[in-house]
């Protein structure tokens, strides 16, 4: 056997989480019991494992081929959860630290990432107990939507005392690009979403107070009721859209001037609220502070921060949960028939085209680009303050099939979750930052002129003291010399000015000549990457029609192919048909005949037993007629019970005959049956045949 040579790549430098912005998790989905889940899911069985476990950290991804090169990838991630991992270790390890956060005022992110049929709904969903009792719905299988409201309603309880604690759930479905408000008495109503600067507002976006898990599961049942999902060959019952759960949280100090908990209207807009701190306002408690967060204002780390006249500060951040639609190849839809077909290659492409605006907003964070691509579709648009903001976290949870079936989307998952780990997320200065920066600069330039005009008055104060002071001795008249001192800084400094003002005029000179260059320079490259982009479409769109004319001429192919097998088979049933008439024309006929063998036989059967009675009788009379007479009698008695004899063997002949006729007559039924299903079958080819037809055409 040929040796088998690994090309290994190592990925990933680990880091401590305290201090990242980006997290990432790798979980691999066990392989489903025998005769539970999709098509592709029970041939995982044919297939061996591609996903090796190193540690609690480190992951291979190793090809299984019989072939000189197969592909080995080593990666390394804040945490990478095995098949046998179960639920509640996922949320301890890797979420009950962001929810920590989020409780300190941060925004965190979680999304669930990874292909068709790899776990992710049931990483963050997963089961729920079917007859709960009141606040009773968690179960071993529960995901890390559940365990996180837990978490957040048992510390709504132990600050009740202490601090207003109100938490709020939406739910948001983006399906073909479009966000519609699952909790809305209008679900099928896109949401209008307004982006700004770093922000994402949706006025009309429904928010619900919730206020135990029993709320939870009501709106979760009307949000899921509402969600569009659809049977794949990979999935059977897969997510055809985005969902995030979003989890507002609002936090404020309770004082004798705020007797009641803040109303969360005010998420519909927060930037119409006051976000600055009144002068002699103190951060309020409500939100605990580290050490090393002693800074003039407590709440710079914070996502939101409303004041209030007379009120403690109002802290709100959230917690979204996104479930991503998993990418899929267009080879593994399926769906009977046109409409269904386009439907399903209509939510294929929505689906892929979103995450790979997903893809190429990593990559710029990642590449450090200067222009990130939040617009190109309706996900990054919402994610945006994710990713911008420098207070949020994200957590990516990347799901994995374990076995070789599908090593090109584990591969693909996994170079994805690297790139984000390695996001480098920063705030550029354009515009309002910008001037604020040039702004800034002048007025430092302008202290600096300053400082050195003071700085040659003193030089010259010190060269001139000892003239200043022999002079009053001459005179002996009285002088003052801070006076004069006074007069002399007063006119240097205007001269030193004077002197400066034509070198700070170039500096603007300079200033703007730099901004203009960077402006232009901005430019060239922005119509550069606008050329390679259009180079890679024109490409890419080449591809493409070759992909789809190779497509179409192995459709024709099968066409062809299916035609003539499906004539075969009207020939086939044909034949059978004709064979199933002369086998009843058979069957009628003999049975026509036995009818009248069993009437007949019904007939001899009733005459016989008249004779016997009238025998019977004749035997009473016997008794009293002599002795010949009697032997005559006897006689003629036995040959009538032998006549009998006859007949009732002739009749049992007709009942077997009869029930021969009555099995036979229960074949025939089955072969009918059976010719009418075959009939339905021929139709149903002939329908998908027409349809195949004019999918090519």
């Amino acid at each position: 056997s040929k040796a088998t040579v690994s090309v290994l790549y190592w990925v990933g430098v680990k880091m401590d989480s305290s201090e990242k912005k980006v997290s990432v998790a790798v979980r691999i989905r066990p392989r489903l019991p025998v005769g539970l889940g999709s098509k592709v899911q029970q041939e995982e069985y044919q297939h061996p494992n591609c996903l090796i476990v190193q540690d609690e950290e480190t992951l291979r991804l190793q090809e299984q081929k019989q072939e000189e090169n197969c592909r080995s990838a080593l990666y390394t991630f804040d945490y990478v959860f095995d098949t046998d991992c179960m639920q509640s270790e996922v949320y301890e390890e890797a979420v009950q630290e962001l929810v920590d956060t989020s409780l300190s005022g941060a925004n965190c992110t979680i999304l669930a990432y990874g292909q068709t049929g790899s776990g992710k709904t049931h990483t963050v969903l997963g089961q729920v107990k079917s007859n709960p009792l009141e606040d009773d719905l968690l179960t071993p299988e529960s995901g890390l939507f559940l365990r996180c409201l837990k978490d957040l309603f048992e510390y709504k309880k132990r600050r009740e005392e202490k601090a207003w604690v109100v938490i709020a759930l939406s739910c948001i479905e983006i399906y073909l690009d479009h966000a519609r408000d699952l909790l809305s008495s209008n679900p099928t109503e896109n949401i209008k979403i307004i982006l700004t600067d770093d922000d994402v507002k949706m006025p009309t976006l429904t928010r619900y107070e919730i206020l135990n898990l029993n709320d939870v599961y009501k709106h979760f049942k009307d949000a899921s009721k509402h969600r569009t999902t659809r049977a794949t060959d990979a999935n059977d019952s897969s997510s055809r859209s985005h969902c995030l759960f979003v989890i507002d949280i609002v936090q404020q100090d309770r004082t004798d001037k705020n007797p009641a908990q803040p109303d969360i209207s005010f998420l519909r807009d927060p930037g119409a609220f006051s976000r600055k701190p009144p002068k002699s306002r103190s951060a309020s408690p409500a939100v605990a502070a580290s050490p090393k967060s002693a800074s003039p204002s407590l709440h710079d780390t914070c996502a939101t921060v409303i004041y209030k006249k007379d009120e403690p500060p109002i802290v709100a951040s959230k917690i979204v949960l996104a479930d991503l639609a998993g990418s899929e190849k267009s080879s593994g839809k399926t769906g009977s028939g046109a409409t269904a077909g386009t439907a399903m290659f209509k939510e294929m492409t929505s689906i892929n085209k979103s995450l790979t605006a997903l893809g190429n907003v990593a990559h710029a964070l990642h590449a450090g680009a200067s222009h990130i691509p939040y617009r190109d579709s309706t996900l990054t648009r919402i994610l945006k303050p994710s990713f911008a903001s420098q207070s949020s976290k994200i957590l990516l949870i990347s799901n994995l099939s374990p076995t070789q079936l599908t090593y090109d989307e584990s591969f693909s998952t996994l170079q994805f979750a690297n790139k984000v780990k390695a996001m480098k997320v920063s705030n550029s200065m354009i515009g309002a930052d910008q001037q604020q920066l040039q702004f800034d600069f002048l007025e430092t330039q302008k202290t600096q002129w300053a400082l050195l005009a003071d700085l040659h008055i003193s030089q010259l104060n010190f060269e001139n003291e000892p003239m200043l002071r022999r002079y009053t001795d001459v005179v002996q008249a009285p002088f003052n010399i801070h006076k004069l001192r006074h007069k002399t800084q007063e006119k240097e400094r205007q001269r030193v000015i004077r002197d400066l003002e034509p070198a700070g005029r170039d500096e603007k000179v300079k200033i703007a000549e730099k901004i203009a260059k960077r402006k232009k320079e901005e430019a060239a490259k922005l119509a550069e990457m606008k050329k390679e982009i259009f180079d890679g479409l024109v490409d890419e769109h080449t591809n493409k029609v070759a992909s789809l004319q190779g497509q179409i001429e192995t459709l024709q192919n099968e066409s062809g192919d299916f035609h003539s097998k499906l004539e075969k088979e009207v020939n086939e049933k044909k034949t059978e048909n004709k064979d199933h008439e002369q086998a009843t024309e058979s069957f009628l006929k003999e049975k026509k005949e036995l009818r009248g063998r069993i009437e007949n036989g019904q007939v001899e059967h009733k005459r016989l037993m008249e004779e016997r009675q009238k025998l019977n009788e004749l035997e009473k009379k016997s008794k009293t007629d002599n002795h010949h007479k009697q032997s005559a009698a006897e006689l003629e008695l036995v040959a009538a019970e032998k006549n009998y004899a006859g007949s009732m063997w002739g009749h049992c002949k007709a009942q077997e005959y009869y029930f021969k006729v009555k099995a036979f007559r229960e074949t025939q039924t089955a072969l009918i049956e059976a010719q009418k299903q075959n009939i339905l079958r021929v139709e149903q080819a002939r329908k998908e045949s027409d349809k195949l037809g004019k999918l090519l055409k």
